[in-house]
């Protein structure tokens, strides 16, 4: 899965598309409070999230819906977001449209078709993370526990635990992640180790 596009529509409609290329790698640079870090938040809310994380600023009073356009071998995947009601801080409701070549919605077209788990299964699923959940007794010492894509997030695109800081290094290193009956492997996690 590879982002292919971000958007962002305001309330008046306009639209704001920042394109990525699929080869190679990404490098979004700017002056301080222009947005960068938001991205990430906006990545994590249109993966699933209902916590809205965008910090309170230019973004999250102007900006109506969120839209990432996710590739994958076959196909692409758009999933859109609206922004929560005004004092909110989530929102569970979501559009998706999937195809080979997905159009890039209009602010007319953006419609609500799904929630905050359909797209977790979904993209759970395109990745091939299978359906697992560990259900303990009530009154555990543990609590129940389900692999999808929302263990991720730590993993992609969070800024605050992404390898950003000059002087970082990424080194890919393989993990085994076992969760009850299912042992995965999870291949090329990025770490940070730092000088």
């Amino acid at each position: 899965m590879r982002i292919q596009s971000i958007h962002i529509y305001s309330h008046n409609g306009q639209r704001r598309d920042l394109k990525f290329h699929l080869a190679g790698l990404n490098v979004i640079t700017g002056r301080s409070s222009t947005g960068k870090s938001a991205l990430s938040d906006i990545v994590e809310y249109c993966m699933g999230q209902s916590e809205f994380t965008v910090p309170e600023g230019v973004i999250s009073d102007t900006v109506a819906w969120f839209a990432v356009l996710y590739q994958f071998s076959n196909e692409q995947v758009l999933i859109a977001k609206p922004a929560p009601t005004a004092g909110g801080s989530s929102c569970s409701v979501a559009m998706e449209r999937r195809g080979s070549t997905v159009a890039i919605p209009t602010f007319q077209e953006l419609n609500v078709n799904t929630d905050d788990d359909g797209v977790t299964a979904l993209l759970s699923g395109l990745l091939g993370i299978p359906e697992n959940r560990t259900t303990v007794p009530q009154n555990s010492s543990r609590v129940s526990f389900e692999t999808n894509i929302k263990h991720t997030y730590y993993l992609s695109v969070s800024k605050t635990r992404a390898c950003y800081k000059q002087r970082s290094v990424v080194i890919p290193a393989k993990r085994t992640v076992s969760t009850s009956s299912h042992t995965r492997h999870a291949a090329d996690i990025a770490r940070c180790v730092y000088e």
